[in-house]
């Protein structure tokens, strides 16, 4: 009778059979002793933990945007009300050059300061502008974080899983956005509002100090099995490898991951940031029924980034390629010819205009499997390198794109919006044709 291999055996064997995720830079480390106190699926912990770290502030910006919108219709003189009492206005109010520099400003900033903005939202632009900057410095860290996640803590086998959970955090924190503040303003205006989103933000905070640890194998609630199955076929180190940038920026994988990237932020963020003021002020939907829309709209996305993430790892029909130029297909491709579609209907049509609305960033959730997928394949080792760099690019389009949406559609009405849908989406189009030219779907590592 054969004799089992003992854990140790079966874990190095993996380590040096398969081919690595991230390179091994020293021995394998030591299975920990199994002692009590072990968390059951530690990593999905760990997961749900990072996305909700890196969806607060985004839901803190939304919070932001919807408190714009918030008790704020058609033909409103908000001016007038707000100078008659600034103190206790029930609206929250900026002049068009004002609005665009802290929309942009607060994409650069907003974590840590939401349960003190209703007292000092009445201060100068420029006080807003310096606040919002430096406390988004805080935030920005979410993008390398997220690549870390799924390099570190994600196994082999779940890595569609986890970049299409990775990548739904902006989805999951407009859904819960949009879902509490629309009920929220309706009740109790637009201060409740950052109240609720700055409470939720220090309580994330509080339980991600006590649970999380950069790596698998230095946490204490980590149970042996789930040790093994995290680093069977990856890097058993913490040691960060050196990055080759310009060699990695010349390849033709990242360089399609990066236009692609490009052409969906800027192509779908300006949708997404001013889709309340578009259905309030374009097409004078009342605030549950914007707080209903959008919620689904991203409820949609989200599972769509989750369910194609998982459809990409088994779809082995197609190759590696021709998955990645599937899945971006639809979520940029069809998204920009939707857009392009809705620019076309008439404004009177409320639902339709809506539920076309609504389609068109619902489907952007495709994107899991096609560009970020590509991102964390392609880039292996580096991605936390990779993510940084989307990083930036999201925050550049969330900063250009308020200026670009207040030159073009100072007051949001369906008729000035015509030009931004369709160039937008001519964005999303040429993007997605030159990702599915250049993506060739093989990691930089193999090369």
């Amino acid at each position: 009778m054969e004799e089992k291999p003992a854990p140790e055996d079966i874990l190095r064997k993996g380590a040096l059979e398969d081919k690595p995720l991230l390179p091994r830079k020293s021995e394998i480390f030591e299975i920990p002793k199994d002692q009590g106190r072990k968390i059951p699926y530690l990593r999905f912990l760990i997961l749900c933990l990072g996305v909700c770290s890196a969806a607060a502030p985004v839901s803190c910006y939304f919070a932001f945007t919807f408190a714009v919108a918030c008790n704020n219709p058609p033909g409103l003189n908000r001016s007038g009300l707000y100078n008659s009492n600034p103190e206790k206005s029930p609206i929250i109010y900026y002049d068009g050059v004002q609005e665009s520099i802290a929309f942009s400003a607060y994409s650069i900033g907003n974590l840590m300061m939401l349960p003190v903005l209703p007292f000092i939202k009445f201060a100068d632009v420029r006080t807003q502008v310096f606040i919002d900057f430096f406390t988004e410095l805080l935030a920005l860290q979410r993008f390398p974080l997220l690549g870390h996640l799924c390099a570190h803590w994600a196994p082999k086998k779940e890595i569609g899983l986890f970049v299409g959970a990775i990548t739904c955090y902006s989805q999951f924190a407009i859904f819960f956005t949009m879902t509490v503040s629309g009920v929220t303003c309706e009740y109790g205006g637009w201060r409740p509002i950052f109240y609720l989103h700055g409470g939720i933000t220090i309580g994330l905070a509080m339980l991600w100090i006590v649970f999380f640890h950069d790596f698998p194998h230095k946490h204490p609630h980590l149970a042996n099995k789930e040790y093994m199955l995290i680093h069977t076929g990856q890097r058993e180190v913490h040691a960060v490898p050196d990055v080759p940038k310009k060699k990695l920026l010349a390849h033709r994988g990242i360089v399609a991951v990066i236009i692609a990237a490009i052409g969906n932020y800027n192509g779908i963020s300006p949708l997404i940031v001013y889709c309340s003021l578009l259905m309030r002020k374009g097409l004078g939907s009342s605030e549950i029924e914007i707080s209903s829309y959008v919620a689904t709209c991203f409820a949609v996305q989200a599972f769509f980034k989750i369910t194609s993430g998982i459809v990409s790892d088994k779809l082995k029909v197609f190759s590696e390629k021709n998955r990645l130029r599937l899945f971006n297909s639809l979520s940029c491709g069809l998204s920009g010819v939707l857009m392009i579609g809705t620019a076309m209907l008439d404004p009177k049509e409320k639902i339709l205009c809506s539920i076309m609305l609504t389609l068109t960033q619902s489907i952007i959730g495709f994107n899991s499997a096609g560009f970020n997928r590509a991102a964390i394949i392609v880039s292996g080792k580096y991605a936390s390198f990779i993510m940084t760099i989307i990083g930036v690019i999201i925050a550049l389009s969330t900063i250009i794109e308020p200026f670009v949406v207040a030159a073009v559609a100072p007051e949001h009405t369906w008729s000035q919006w015509f030009p931004l849908l369709v160039v937008h989406g001519a964005i999303l189009v040429i993007s997605n044709f030159l990702f599915c030219l250049l993506t060739d779907g093989k990691p930089f590592h193999e090369e």
